[in-house]
């Protein structure tokens, strides 16, 4: 089943760097999504008690 979602796609690649990253797979499971955005994502930081807002920048292609 593919990703049909954005919510889908960073539980996707959240997981996939869980696998490749041993203390992102350390601290991961302690985070929990606050919301998601346009551009942004808004973490939280159980242990710490923190969130974070993270946002993405869409890249744009030079012409060659």
């Amino acid at each position: 089943k593919g990703v049909n979602s954005f919510a889908g796609y960073i539980t996707y690649m959240l997981e996939d760097s869980m696998l490749k990253d041993k203390t992102f797979a350390k601290y991961a499971p302690k985070l929990e999504l606050m919301s998601i955005e346009d551009d942004r994502v808004i973490l939280k930081n159980n242990i710490q008690n923190r969130i974070a807002e993270v946002v993405f920048q869409r890249l744009v292609q030079q012409a060659h």
